[in-house]
């Protein structure tokens, strides 16, 4: 039996005697009975081995053979293990020794139920604690420096929690630990097979011969409670994980219920402006319609009605002005005439064309009859053409209508209402006519129109290179303004200013 099993046993004294051959030291022996299995002897029933024996025995010198055998008598609080060991003579000893190991009794008392110092725990030491704080020994409370505590004074048991402390005996739980303990202690132990024995004498001769060996046994007990304590270790560490995670989800759950409602408002105010937009459209088709009254009144009322008024008014003024300032009116008057005959007509209806030119500059004007379209020569060593155009979706004239009015240098500055990438149809038919005059076009990096993402303000030209970018500063009737820039010496020619 493994000592530690019953820590607080008493050895009864009994007689052992070790002694060899033919030695005159007197045996203290315990006098046999007559029934060799109460002695707990093994002994040779072949004859053929005892006659080899007894003439190993008389001849050679002998190796004692030790074999073991257990009795186990019926437990009680005085509990007894009895233990007798046989000899049996080998024949390759080089002298007999004999050794007799006699029975040894032993008296067992109650079970000492092992608590923890530390955490008042069952079953390990204090240096084997996983337990971080240490609990008070009278209250149980956790506290983490046992000079400043406080204790209250009131006797509680970390066990059971009862008005007593938790290493007495009279506590149920440690009943319960001591009574399970004693049951798995006095279970019967299955009776070792012969390979068993075989290799339990070769071992216990080894040692014989060498008394300074020690059987090497593994530390299980160690190798058991340092896996435990690394499987509490990753315990902890995957309780910790899934408290994070549990973190995490509680966050993220508050993060969907926030977003759901960012979607209910999202999804009122989406209801809203549909709602707005619905009611914008109804505003301006209702609008448009009284836009149009107005127009059709104006074209159909007003125009005849002033046009009949002016042409009365410049007969009748022939004979009361001068020459000169009669001359000057009625240009002027029929001018207007033609724009309100243009304006019902529909070309023009939103503007035309104007060109500005600085003082230092000498400009000649080219006759055109295209409507929306101005053309200007620039006086210089290299004769320079600058052209503005508006083309409304509405114009009356072709692209084919501006191939007489380019020159050498030639650059068309305007408004084509043609977006080279997004309008394919009306984009390849004003390239393909660009491609057969030799113009190229240049345009900004960034939409000039302020309705939509489009590219409709740029410049085509041949025989000279312009930059062009946006002026986001200025917008006029929803264009952003578009800047080209010439080099004069290249435009027309001299030095650079």
């Amino acid at each position: 039996m493994d000592a530690n099993i019953f820590p607080n046993r008493q050895p009864v004294q009994s007689p052992v005697s070790t002694s060899r051959a033919g030695s005159s030291a007197s045996s203290a022996r315990r006098t046999l009975s007559s029934n060799e299995d109460e002695d707990g002897f093994t002994t040779v029933k072949s004859k053929k081995k005892k006659n080899r024996n007894e003439s190993f025995d008389q001849s050679s010198p002998s190796r004692q053979v030790i074999t073991t055998s257990l009795s186990p008598t019926n437990m009680s609080n005085d509990q007894v293990i009895t233990q007798s060991t046989n000899i049996v003579q080998h024949p390759l000893a080089m002298q007999p020794v004999p050794v007799t190991n006699e029975s040894t009794r032993y008296a067992l008392t109650p079970f000492q139920v092992l608590v923890c110092s530390k955490c008042s725990g069952i079953g390990h030491f204090r240096n084997q604690c996983t337990q971080i704080q240490t609990t008070c020994k009278i209250c149980c409370d956790l506290i983490d420096n046992p000079n400043q505590h406080t204790c209250s004074n009131i006797i509680k048991c970390a066990h059971c929690g009862n008005n007593h402390k938790s290493t007495s005996s009279t506590c149920p739980v440690i009943k319960a630990y001591r009574a399970d303990l004693t049951r798995k202690i006095l279970h019967p132990v299955p009776a070792p097979s012969d390979s068993s024995l075989i290799n339990s004498n070769t071992n216990f001769i080894s040692i014989l011969r060498n008394p300074h060996q020690q059987a090497s046994q593994p530390p299980t007990n160690n190798i058991m409670m340092e896996k435990l304590d690394d499987l509490i270790h990753k315990l902890s560490d995957v309780k910790d994980h899934l408290s994070s995670l549990s973190l995490k989800y509680e966050k993220f759950e508050q993060f969907m219920i926030e977003k759901n409602q960012s979607d209910q408002t999202l999804k009122l105010n989406l209801n809203s402006l549909s709602q707005t937009t619905n009611d914008l459209k109804h505003d301006v088709i209702y609008y448009r319609s009284k836009i149009d009254r107005q127009e059709k009144i104006i074209s159909k009322l007003m125009v005849p009605m002033f046009t009949d008024l002016f042409q009365v008014f410049i007969s009748q003024m022939s004979d009361v002005l001068d020459v000169t300032i009669y001359t000057n009116l009625k240009q002027k008057l029929e001018h207007y005439l033609i724009q309100m005959q243009k304006a019902r007509e529909g070309e023009n209806r939103n503007g035309g064309v104007l060109i500005l030119v600085r003082a230092e500059y000498q400009v000649k004007r080219v006759v055109c009859d295209l409507p929306n379209v101005c053309v200007l020569d620039f006086v210089g060593e290299d004769e320079l053409r600058i052209c503005g155009v508006y083309a409304p979706d509405s114009k009356s004239w072709k692209w084919d209508n501006l191939t007489i009015y380019l020159a050498k240098k030639t650059v068309i500055f305007g408004d084509f209402n043609v977006d080279l990438n997004q309008d394919s149809t009306k984009a390849e038919s004003l390239l393909s006519w660009a491609d057969n005059q030799f113009l190229a076009p240049f345009t900004p990096d960034a939409p000039t129109s302020m309705r939509s993402n489009r590219v409709i303000d740029y410049a085509l030209a041949c025989g000279i290179s312009i930059d062009i970018q946006n002026f986001n500063d200025v917008f006029i009737h929803f264009h952003f303004a578009a800047l080209g820039f010439l080099n004069q010496s290249t435009a027309l020619g001299g030095s650079a200013n």
